[in-house]
């Protein structure tokens, strides 16, 4: 009887602050993770190694509806505890709301991040995640073994069986039915081995409100396209909990106001921006998130050289080594993002090595060398710093 009343005043406890939490708006946080509880569970739901020192981060802005969802990242979690005497590394998270997802455990971390969901058959591992729930999915490195893929199902402000009363933020529960806490691991040294995370948050996270992520399409970093910069396309990727109503989704770029809806497309100068986006329901709750655009020439000018016959306009590679030959040399340079980029030329008649001896033959304001190619190379430079460099030839037959 004390035992249940205890833990009906816990459960009371968490009920008014999770009504608090719903009251109010709720911007989109970093959420830090601290004295968090690891439990290692084998087939028949018994520990076989633990941890209470897991400490991380959480970014509520960052959760995923998807399978091909690029947000890794969005959380992280740690110990200094050995397990079996290698410190394990999670690495790739991603946490999903309410849905059925299925992964393909020979992705790498890499192709993950890149939306890639088909990399070659490994065992599939399901995540099924139910309304009022969180799921995860990460990789897991331990000793020689990379890539581990781990997933787990949490219920908020719930008990865990191996840590008694304790009431975790995110409590591990079983995923798959098999009545044992977390889901078999189905790749690596472990399976059908259970891997559950416990955590502790602050601030408490709950699913309330809205949550928004900006999707810059793309990534970040930006080739200018245009004269002076790009035209870069966000979108706001939002998530509704409970019965909310979007009302209305802003954007702002450098402090100044960039537009409404669910899309915008700017056109961005050459440098670094910051990009926010604040979403808002029609009960007041709101989410905000930022990113950090670069928009940067990193191509250099395309260059045109030639040799031109002086009287008929015509562009030559070849003239005879007999008669006077008037030659025009024509060169330019062009660039996608600096509309008046430098060229510069310079026409050489032949390489030479140290010691070499020149035959100069000088005729009143002419210079006569012995050599059977001209060759004009204009290097052609944008503001950025790019060079790009081009060659003609012009040979002397006989």
């Amino acid at each position: 009887m004390q035992l249940n009343s205890i833990k009906s005043h816990i459960i009371m406890l968490c009920v008014v602050l999770l009504l608090g939490l719903a009251s109010g708006p709720a911007l989109a946080v970093i959420h830090t993770i601290t004295n968090s509880n690891f439990t290692f569970l084998d087939p028949n739901g018994f520990p076989v190694g633990s941890a209470d020192d897991v400490f991380g981060t959480f970014d509520d802005s960052r959760l995923c509806s998807d399978v091909t969802c690029t947000r890794t990242g969005s959380m992280t979690l740690e110990s200094n505890t050995p397990f079996f005497g290698f410190l394990w590394t999670a690495h790739d998270i991603r946490v999903f709301t309410e849905g059925a997802y299925t992964f393909d455990t020979s992705c790498t971390g890499a192709q993950i991040a890149a939306g890639i969901t088909n990399c070659g058959g490994g065992a599939p591992l399901t995540l099924i995640v139910g309304p009022g729930q969180l799921g995860l999915h990460g990789l897991w490195d331990w000793a020689a073994s990379t890539d581990i893929d781990v997933a787990i199902v949490w219920n908020f402000f719930d008990t865990f069986p191996t840590t008694g009363l304790q009431i975790w933020n995110l409590a591990s529960t079983d995923g798959n039915g098999d009545g044992v806490p977390g889901i078999p691991m189905v790749d690596g040294p472990f399976p059908p081995f259970n891997v559950n995370y416990n955590l502790n948050m602050d601030p408490p996270f709950d699913l309330s409100g809205v949550s928004v992520a900006i999707d810059v399409i793309g990534g970040t970093a930006q080739e200018c396209t245009e004269t002076g910069g790009s035209t870069v396309t966000m979108e706001a990727e939002t998530t509704l909990f409970g019965d909310e109503v979007l009302s209305s989704i802003e954007w702002t770029i450098d402090d100044a106001h960039a537009g409404f809806g669910e899309t915008i497309s700017p056109f961005l100068e050459l440098g670094s921006h910051a990009v926010e986006v604040l979403a808002t329901t029609t009960s007041g709750a709101t989410s905000m998130d930022s990113e950090t655009v670069n928009v940067a020439d990193t191509s250099p000018p395309t260059v045109d050289a030639a040799f031109f016959d002086s009287r008929s306009g015509n562009p030559i590679s070849v003239i005879s080594r007999n008669g006077a030959h008037f030659v025009t040399t024509n060169f330019s340079a062009a660039d996608v993002c600096d509309p008046d980029p430098q060229s510069e030329g310079v026409v050489t008649a032949f390489e030479v090595e140290s010691g070499d001896t020149i035959k100069i033959q000088g005729n009143k304001n002419t210079i006569q060398l012995e050599t059977s190619t001209l060759e004009l190379s204009v290097t052609g430079t944008d503001a950025s710093g790019n060079a790009r460099t081009e060659k003609a030839i012009l040979s002397i037959a006989d």
